[in-house]
């Protein structure tokens, strides 16, 4: 657990880095086709997870000191939540992802993960817009999206696929 560095703590979570000991349940989660049903690149083979996880999420929190973070739930990485960075139509922006594997659907963890950091975001990071990347079938992804408060703002083409783009502003005090 010390190579394990945790971003927060919720009601029933703890958000934290991956490492390389989580490969088997990112494999888990990236290789199911439930979960990956709206990806655009599909369910992920182990060796496509490993790749994705040395190539793509760990080199984000040293790049840009955020990034896809693993979902604790009693002991069990469930998923993953956090913040990429995504080039939308020229436009840099930070998308807010999630992704639970399918028995943890339906208890409002990945809202409960999605909230925390939403907030993490525009306090810590003092980030002006957050957005989400959802294809219009799926529904779940919106629900979430529309429980933080997020709005539809436009369509994008996403990696070839033309997406849902919704988004959130920090809350005015």
């Amino acid at each position: 657990m010390n190579s394990q560095k945790m971003i927060l703590k919720t009601i029933r979570l703890i958000i934290r880095e991956f490492t390389q000991e989580d490969i088997d349940a990112l494999a888990s989660l990236l290789g199911n086709q439930q979960v990956m049903e709206f990806s655009v690149a599909g369910p992920l083979s182990k060796e496509q997870t490993q790749e994705y996880l040395m190539q793509r999420i760990l080199p984000h929190y040293a790049n840009h000191g955020f990034g896809l973070w693993a979902v604790v739930y009693e002991g069990e990485v469930i998923g993953y939540a956090g913040l990429l960075s995504q080039l939308i139509d020229g436009e840099n922006l930070v998308e807010l992802g999630y992704r639970l594997i399918p028995q943890y659907w339906g208890r409002g963890l990945a809202s409960e993960a999605a909230s925390a950091i939403a907030h993490y975001g525009f306090e810590k990071l003092k980030l002006n817009k957050i957005i989400s990347i959802i294809e219009a079938k799926n529904g779940r992804s919106i629900s979430v999206a529309k429980r933080l408060g997020m709005h539809y703002w436009k369509d994008a083409d996403f990696h070839g696929k033309v997406t849902q783009i919704y988004h959130l502003t920090p809350p005015h005090c």
